[in-house]
């Protein structure tokens, strides 16, 4: 759903910040 699809790209958005932070 929605949701789920909201979820999988805060989690792609979080990696990338880690890797821009690292």
């Amino acid at each position: 759903g929605v949701a789920q699809q909201q979820a999988r790209e805060a989690r792609m958005r979080a990696a990338q910040a880690q890797q821009e932070a690292a």
